[in-house]
């Protein structure tokens, strides 16, 4: 109950912001139930560019972007901090490194970006800004076509795409946590090459993980890496007769798998999947809910063994 009046007032703020704002009641109650929720459905055709030329409208991409990255953080951390458990909250690695994650990223963009593509450092980090907190949330809004960005900000894009925002947020992606630990475990076999005796302890947020739990989340990396791979493939393959381009089937796979929204190349922020085949269409549909379900939920449904046992 307690995550729900959480979900509850955080709407309310959301919407009551966007109200004062200037925007309809209808349109603020609309993007308040798909930044929330890290959805990214809005309204307009031209999604949140439809405010950019409002005098306020980079007031607008501000609080939906504050909302965007607050919404992504762990729910159940929002009811650590009303319950004043200031142990659990010094303990908290993954809201943190989101947050860090997030602010890096931005940085390299609109440094990379001014000059070049806007017109001087606070137009880049505008755009920068809502665009990484957008993507890094998989909610999806737009207000400027990053497809046309430099390659490096491409990249840097799908990364944050791929690691989403935080477990039991209500982002998608692989998740931050599982991020932390990937990077733990990494780190834990370099040092055993050169100290195979020593024992090692690892924590995340304040809990100890054992063996099991750190070859459950490499699995979990290796078998998202892998889903990604097979289906770039597939997209190509099916798409063959179209002579669809490596970035539309990168970006088409990875925007439906971490539950994003635009992607990359044709179906980017300025583009969309009406031109795909009806099998792929299908296709990609299915890794909306394979992505969303979190991998074994819908895989095991795959399996003989659990046929023949239930």
């Amino acid at each position: 109950m307690l995550l729900w009046k959480i979900y509850v007032c955080i709407s309310i703020v959301c919407a009551i912001g966007l109200k004062l704002m200037g925007l309809t009641t209808y349109n603020a109650i609309a993007h308040t139930f798909t930044v929330v929720s890290t959805a990214g459905f809005s309204p307009h055709n031209e999604s949140i560019g439809y405010y950019k030329d409002w005098g306020n409208g980079w007031l607008i991409e501000l609080w939906l972007g504050l909302f965007m990255i607050l919404c992504s953080i762990n729910f159940v951390l929002w009811a650590v901090i009303l319950r004043k458990r200031w142990q659990r909250l010094r303990n908290e690695e993954e809201g943190k490194l989101f947050v860090l994650i997030c602010i890096v990223a931005m940085l390299v963009l609109t440094l990379g970006l001014a000059g070049s593509h806007y017109d001087g450092f606070f137009a880049s980090l505008r755009h920068c800004f809502f665009t990484l907190a957008s993507l890094a949330s998989t909610t999806g809004y737009a207000t400027v076509d990053y497809s046309q960005w430099p390659v490096f900000a491409i990249v840097l894009i799908a990364v944050m795409m791929c690691i989403g925002g935080c477990s039991g947020s209500t982002a998608g992606g692989m998740k931050v946590s599982r991020f932390i630990v990937f990077l733990k475990t990494a780190r834990l076999e370099i040092v055993k090459a050169f100290r195979p005796n020593q024992v090692f302890r690892m924590h995340v947020n304040g809990n100890a993980m054992g063996d099991a739990e750190r070859a459950q989340t490499v699995g979990f990396v290796a078998l998202y890496a892998f889903i990604i791979m097979v289906s770039c493939f597939l997209v190509a393959l099916l798409e063959s007769v179209n002579g669809i381009d490596f970035v539309t089937v990168f970006g088409s796979v990875l925007a439906t798998f971490t539950n994003t929204g635009p992607g990359f190349g044709e179906v980017g922020p300025s583009g969309n999947f009406a031109h795909l085949l009806p099998v792929t269409k299908v296709f990609l549909s299915l890794l909306m809910i394979l992505g969303r379900l979190e991998l074994y939920a819908v895989l095991v449904l795959f399996m003989p063994s659990l046929w023949r046992r239930y």
